[in-house]
């Protein structure tokens, strides 16, 4: 047993370290790195757009709130969709509370405004400030990478930063 600890002290002091504690006013001897910080989202100009009637008696409707807001809703562009005819926006809503008392922004994902809806109008549910879900969008690459920062910027536009 010996002949163990003197081997594992002679491998530790090789390896610089000591059983030691350290000495007063030093840090520990495994490094931590400072966790990143995150920028502030930057919204570009004309980004955030008025939500045109039917965006807000949609979101009224979902809330069942005749009176909502319309300063609580943000909506952004996000591209054009599957087709090239049809134009999709995220549509953000600041009413939801969570059970702590924080607010939470909504999201969805809407072709109400485009001119041309071959797959007629469509609202779906891209999740949250803080859980964004975009597992029922069918979009990839650029086109999805669009929408999600289109999300971010809805939220942005409503005061949320990460």
């Amino acid at each position: 047993m010996r002949k163990i600890v003197a081997i594992a002290s002679l491998v530790l002091m090789l390896a610089g370290c000591t059983a030691a504690s350290p000495s007063p006013g030093l840090t520990s001897s495994s490094p931590t790195s400072p966790s990143p910080t995150v920028p502030p989202i930057q919204i570009p100009a004309g980004a955030c757009l008025q939500p045109s009637d039917a965006a807000i008696q949609w979101v009224r409707n979902y809330l069942n709130d005749p009176g909502y807001a319309t300063s609580n809703i943000s909506v952004v562009e996000a591209g054009e969709g599957n087709f090239a005819s049809e134009t999709w926006d995220v549509v953000a809503i600041r009413s939801v509370q969570s059970t702590e008392g924080d607010r939470i922004y909504q999201s969805f994902l809407t072709n109400a405004n485009s001119a041309e809806q071959p797959s007629g109008e469509q609202w779906i549910d891209i999740g949250t400030s803080a859980a964004p879900v975009w597992g029922s969008v069918t979009w990839t690459g650029t086109r999805l990478v669009n929408g999600q920062q289109a999300q971010k910027i809805a939220f942005a536009c409503l005061g949320w930063q990460p």
